[in-house]
């Protein structure tokens, strides 16, 4: 071959491979995937698996866009939506996501589920599958899944003279946080506390008023109930603990606080637990987990947060964000991102995995969140919860622990006005349905 030819050669090959690296781009689906409010080693978690999937997928490219929390994923998302371009898959604390069914800007999964032969549902867990389902529909499938836990300072439980183990019921609770609390320098105030309380504890506000036969709401989330008065009686055997006892500590412990022994036990989310476990055995302090107490029942919260899928105008991106969530909601990635992040896999058939088998056998603790599941339940799904969650959060907690003021009140007056939101959201709701 001449140097001319060879060289109209080359140029062809080349044109030809740009034409192909050209044809691959066109041919390929862009979808979001937007999430926050998850710690540093889950989002390291979630990220690396969307990786594998981009790697795995080739006619597929998923964009991730990390946001502030989970209630900036919310705002953004819904802004995105009105404005016509949404994310595809967006990660929502499980309540958050209730208002996005009943607005109709969620696609239902039950098509795509049921075109899925290996797809089953029955290997979720059933109080985790509730939080993405509304009238039998699937809207949301579960990820980063966590309940609360009792952390305990053995170290200080076997210096009063306890044993290394949580407290079963709740008279049980403030006999041990009285004999963990004490004033080592004499001045009159507690240098450890039997245990603490956070300002932003909108789960655990729901986990004590349940404990003692309470609700947030009715039966069918059309009304607030969380100022009855067996709600009331939870709060006020708090306030007792706080200012009367005086063995909890506001406005709470850092994580190098509790390791440090400033408090004994505390409430905290799973999530947590590999930081802690991590900080503890650096500094050689013998920690445990336990479930959290109980009193007319024992009930815990479901947390953490679901994959939704948005609605758009494109198919192929519907089907392109289908394959995505199916992958992240898999059982080896559920094994994969619960063993490095923290949080629980929602399927059975995740714990069966060689690599969950090895992260229980090496850490023992991250079973106890699993044993408790005996007494989870899904949190209230009402459409506006936030902004009740902060009136909780803003009102309610400091009367409690820091102003102690009559908490009935001013549980009456938070209810009144999450109740006249969802009077205004479901008038306007079934007068358009």
């Amino acid at each position: 071959m001449s140097k001319l030819n060879r060289g109209r050669f080359a140029l062809l090959t080349f044109a030809i491979l740009i034409l192909s690296l050209g044809s691959l781009a066109s041919a390929q689906t862009t979808i979001s995937i937007w999430y926050g409010g998850i710690p540093l080693p889950a989002s390291e978690a979630l990220e690396k698996l969307v990786d594998d999937f981009n790697k795995a997928n080739p006619d597929i490219n998923v964009e991730v866009s990390r946001m502030a929390g989970y209630g900036d994923t919310l705002e953004k998302a819904t802004v995105a939506y009105a404005g016509g371009a949404p994310p595809n898959l967006i990660l929502i604390e499980q309540m958050q996501g209730f208002g996005l069914i009943l607005r109709g800007m969620l696609e239902p999964l039950n098509p795509l589920i049921e075109n899925e032969p290996d797809f089953d549902l029955d290997d979720f867990y059933p109080p985790m599958l509730e939080t993405g389902s509304h009238e039998g529909i699937m809207y949301g499938l579960p990820f980063n899944t966590s309940t609360p836990l009792a952390y305990l300072h053995f170290d200080l439980f076997e210096e009063a003279g306890l044993a290394t183990e949580a407290p079963r019921t709740w008279d049980e609770f403030a006999t041990v946080a009285e004999r963990l609390t004490r004033d080592t320098d004499g001045d009159g105030e507690p240098d450890i506390w039997g245990t603490d309380q956070t300002k932003n504890w909108g789960w655990l506000f729901d986990a004590w008023i349940s404990q003692n036969g309470a609700h947030m709401t009715n039966e069918d989330g059309t009304e607030f109930t969380f100022n009855s008065p067996e709600a009331v009686e939870a709060m006020e055997f708090l306030q007792d603990l706080r200012h009367n006892k005086r063995v909890i500590t506001y406005p709470g412990v850092s994580k190098s606080n509790f390791v440090s022994g400033a408090a004994g036990m505390i409430h905290r989310s799973t999530a947590d637990l590999f930081g802690r476990m991590e900080l503890a055995q650096d500094a050689g302090v013998n920690m445990g987990v336990g479930f959290l107490p109980c009193n007319e029942e024992c009930w815990v919260p479901i947390g953490g947060a679901n994959l939704l899928m948005m609605k758009t105008n494109s198919e192929e991106q519907k089907q392109a964000a289908w394959r995505l969530l199916n992958f992240l909601t898999s059982t080896e990635s559920l094994a994969e991102f619960s063993s490095k992040s923290g949080y629980m896999s929602a399927r059975r058939s995740s714990m069966q995995t060689e690599r969950l088998q090895n992260h229980f056998q090496q850490s023992p603790e991250f079973m106890t969140t699993y044993e408790q599941l005996e007494y989870a339940h899904p949190r209230p799904q009402v459409p506006d919860w936030k902004p009740v969650q902060d009136r909780i959060a803003s009102e309610i907690t400091p009367a409690m622990f820091s102003t102690n003021e009559n908490i009935g009140p001013i549980m009456d007056e938070v209810v009144r006005y999450g109740n006249q939101l969802l009077d205004e959201f479901y008038s306007s709701y079934n007068a358009n349905n």
